[in-house]
């Protein structure tokens, strides 16, 4: 592989890494019929639990996409019934 293309390449990883780099949060909820005060501790709850999970089977300082974390977090958030919102560009 051309030094050029292996450049082209990394840039565009990187790019696309640097869009999905924020591990998620309450705001990134519908919290529906709940309120606040509810949306907030089960956000909290799915937060610790995604951290453990996170240091379990993530890179820690390294992973840098969040994956194992956003995957847990949504689970667990999707488990008491709040949905993900769309996606702002």
């Amino acid at each position: 592989m051309h030094t050029g293309h292996f450049l082209v390449i990394t840039i565009a990883i990187a790019a696309v890494g640097c869009a999905s780099m924020t591990q998620r949060t309450a705001a990134d909820y519908d919290r529906g019929t709940a309120s606040e005060a509810k949306l907030t501790n089960d956000a909290a709850v799915c937060a610790k639990e995604a951290e453990a999970h996170q240091k379990e089977f993530g890179y820690g300082p390294y992973d840098l996409l969040r994956g194992p974390y956003n995957r847990l977090y949504d689970a667990c958030m999707r488990s008491h019934g709040y949905q993900l919102k769309p996606q702002q560009k």
